[in-house]
């Protein structure tokens, strides 16, 4: 909950209570991911105002697939309820008009959501409980100065978008060195300004040093916030430039599956056929090299995906295979001329096993257990 009427804030150099960073390798493709909690630095400053992370349809679209399993609807996919200013609207376009407005990324208040109310997984939570849905000025259990689903998620956003940056005037502007006091005794120096919002927002680290990556503790406060963070959407300290393509392998037929839907990915995920390899591809959004589309076709009788670049080779592929194979998804841009990464085709021959890949060392291990390079089908525009 929010509690900022007790957060302490102290400048100067003092005591950080806080594990050095690291990285580590995670299984999957050769992608180094921040896999270990750091109090000091939760989110990055730009992941934190990446307002265009999400649109209207994504949120309502992750709402659906991120409903708990066996149930039939969520509580917030269906949800329609008055908004800050009495409009009934759904609770995709509250949450969305919310962030759009204070520049706050839709990722952060659905990560909100689920941290103070576990409102992403709840199938029919109380009235209280929406009252209440990411504890903005609920700073205990009778406290609620924002009552309501709507002025919850407007207030929720107003604050971090202010905290720290004189727009809130109760709590002072944040400067590098200042610390904050937390639950427990300990104090915290964020290293960023987004991170110093979170604190505001909720004084609590919530998780045991040393910290790891903190899959074998039950966490509260903003080491909740950075798990319920990677669980849907992955490093919370990635650039937003970067979007990412998600990649998975069929359990049965080790068919690759490729995705940039945080939607699709969740709902992939709970269907338990396939196993989650992390991010596969990472494609440089502001590169204005990446303008073709990565094309996602779909062979129905045989279960395969195939992925190309070439509106020519699609349009072969699906006249030759009697169209067979058709249309799945367009997955997002890329770039036809070289430039930044090369993507990689291989295929398993014999099979319909098709994989893409952007690292070079990764195509040639595969090449060495059997499969046969095809191709360079499209380049990742890094600058």
């Amino acid at each position: 909950m929010s509690a900022h009427s007790r957060t302490a804030f102290r400048a100067g150099p003092l005591v950080l209570a806080a594990a050095v960073l690291t990285l580590a390798v995670l299984a999957g493709p050769a992608t180094a991911l921040a896999a270990t909690f750091n109090p000091a630095n939760v989110i990055s400053d730009a992941n934190m105002r990446d307002r265009s992370s999400m649109s209207a349809a994504d949120v309502q679209a992750f709402l659906a697939a991120v409903n708990p399993a066996g149930s039939t609807s969520s509580a917030l996919k269906n949800l329609r309820t008055p908004d800050n200013g009495g409009v009934r609207k759904s609770a995709a376009t509250i949450i969305w008009e919310a962030c759009q407005y204070y520049g706050i990324s839709p990722r952060v208040m659905l990560v909100m959501l689920q941290k103070e109310q576990s409102l992403l997984t709840q199938t029919a939570p109380s009235a209280r409980t929406l009252e209440r849905a990411i504890g903005a000025g609920c700073p205990d259990a009778n406290t609620n100065r924002y009552p309501g689903f709507g002025p919850q998620i407007w207030n929720g956003a107003r604050l971090l978008d202010g905290y720290g940056e004189g727009r809130v005037t109760y709590i002072p502007i944040w400067t590098p060195g200042m610390s904050v006091d937390v639950y427990g005794g300990l104090h915290v120096v964020p290293a960023n300004l987004a991170t110093f919002k979170l604190y505001t927002y909720n004084p609590s680290i919530g998780a045991k040093a040393p910290y790891g990556d903190l899959s074998g503790q039950q966490c509260s406060g903003n080491a909740n916030f950075w798990k319920i963070y990677w669980k849907y959407f992955g490093d919370p300290q990635a650039l937003p430039r970067y979007r990412p393509v998600y990649r998975f392998c069929s359990k049965s037929t080790h068919v690759y599956f490729f995705t940039t839907s945080d939607a699709e990915r969740v709902s992939v995920i709970r269907s338990g056929g396939w196993i989650y390899q992390g991010v596969g591809l990472s494609v440089d959004t502001s590169s204005a090299a990446n303008n073709s589309w990565l094309y996602r076709l779909y062979n129905k009788s045989k279960g395969a995906y195939f992925y190309t670049a070439s509106i020519g080779e699609m349009n072969s592929v699906i006249r030759n295979s009697g169209r067979a194979y058709r249309l799945d998804r367009t997955l997002c841009k890329v770039s036809v001329t070289a430039t930044g990464a090369p993507v990689y085709r291989l295929y398993r021959k014999g099979t319909p096993v098709q994989l893409i890949t952007s690292s070079r060392v990764e195509r040639d291990l595969l090449l060495r257990a059997g499969f046969r390079y095809d191709r360079i089908i499209c380049w990742l525009g890094r600058q």
